[in-house]
């Protein structure tokens, strides 16, 4: 006969056992990714604000940061050199803060403490394709309908464990597809895993992403600071970006390409090897985008008053 009570005491010790380890699997990714966020900060870069100059502040993700290429072939360094070719009379000066596999939530974090810090004249952002919620158990998502048990899901799928539980459940169903996540590192000519997303970072749903966008919003034009939003080539966060530009009224620079045009030619031009992150012709298309929408909104040639000039 099956001892009852050893039973439950047995699955009880399982059971405590198991809510131990999640715990600590949780708090070790949360460390780490907040050291992780600590390291990419200190490198943002140091502006003697007291200086002539307009000052242009991209807040953003891998998209912005340069990832493949670096910070100085990025898309922002870029417009600053076009900017001070073509108006030499004036001085620009671009402020990259754009993080490897950041949210807009930890964009959100540092916000004030960077509008400070850089006291731009114009802000760039560009975010929102870290965003997309777990999805292990993606397929019941849409069976709930109890709002307690849905805000009860939203918290497990916000979970670190969750997302890197999902990446285990994505990568899996990518090989038994057939289609494994690999691609050629074309740098170091081995290939690598690609991994979408921040671990160590939270899964927001759409509803949190959008709130935090609009937080942003709502700070540039409390401050009088002029807010461009842009798009990526192909990108889930592109329609969001796209109907806060035209709810709010600010500029909009559109990056995306209609699915017709996303071609082999196209990518093997325009994005790194891992089919997702701009090469350097590629960043260079974003920079001339990006000057075209700043000129055709009046934001440059820039001659702000004073008030906008330091920020406030």
């Amino acid at each position: 006969m099956i001892d009852v009570k050893k039973t439950m005491a047995v699955a009880a010790r399982f059971s405590l056992g198991l809510l131990l380890a999640l715990l600590s699997l949780e708090f070790s990714l949360w460390a780490t990714g907040e050291l992780w966020f600590r390291y990419q900060r200190s490198l943002y870069p140091a502006i003697n604000t007291s200086q002539e100059g307009i000052r242009i502040m991209f807040l953003g993700e891998s998209t912005t940061h340069g990832y493949y290429v670096g910070p100085e072939k990025a898309f922002p360094r870029q417009l600053e050199k076009r900017l001070n070719e073509k108006y030499k009379g004036r001085r620009y000066v671009s402020i990259n803060l754009g993080i490897m596999a950041i949210t807009t939530a930890q964009i959100l974090r540092d916000f004030k403490l960077n509008m400070l810090r850089y006291r731009p004249q114009i802000v760039v952002l560009q975010a929102g394709h870290n965003q997309n919620a777990p999805g292990v158990l993606r397929a019941l998502a849409g069976e709930i309908t109890d709002p307690r048990v849905a805000t009860i899901w939203m918290y497990i799928n916000s979970t670190r464990t969750m997302r890197l539980l999902t990446l285990f459940y994505d990568y899996g169903f990518s090989l038994l597809k057939g289609s494994a996540l690999l691609t050629n590192e074309e740098a170091a000519g081995r290939p690598k895993i690609r991994i979408w997303g921040n671990l160590s970072g939270f899964a927001l749903t759409k509803a949190e992403t959008e709130a935090n966008l609009k937080a942003i919003i709502h700070a540039c034009v409390k401050k009088g600071v002029p807010l461009v939003l842009c798009d990526y080539f192909d990108s889930d966060a592109n329609p969001l970006l796209r109907r806060l530009s035209a709810e709010y009224g600010l500029p909009f620079c559109e990056n995306e390409m209609p699915p017709e045009k996303m071609t082999k030619e196209f990518k093997r031009e325009y994005l790194w090897s891992d089919q997702w992150h701009p090469s350097e012709r590629g960043y260079a298309r974003m920079a001339m985008n990006l000057l075209r929408t700043m000129e055709e909104s009046g934001l440059v040639p820039y001659g702000a008053s004073p008030s906008k000039a330091d920020g406030k």
